[in-house]
């Protein structure tokens, strides 16, 4: 499961800070990242508990293979 807490955006772009916490009880990760545009402050929170993280590591697999490929 790839779960996303909470999302606001106003359509535009800009950088901030993103933290990174591993719960090994938990057996999960989660991924902070806020940033300030204008006057509205936008949180993103996305928690990846192991089946998540499987998901994610063979999209990432099939990234790196296709970036190899074109190289």
């Amino acid at each position: 499961m790839i779960k996303v807490e909470q999302a606001i955006t106003d359509g535009q772009e800009s950088t901030g800070i993103a933290s990174l916490d591993v719960d090994n009880d938990k057996k999960r990760v989660r991924i902070n990242f806020h940033t300030k545009l204008g006057d509205k402050t936008c949180y993103l929170k996305l928690t990846f508990d192991k089946e998540g993280l499987e998901y994610m590591s063979k999209i990432l697999e099939l990234i790196l293979a296709e970036e190899n490929e074109n190289e």
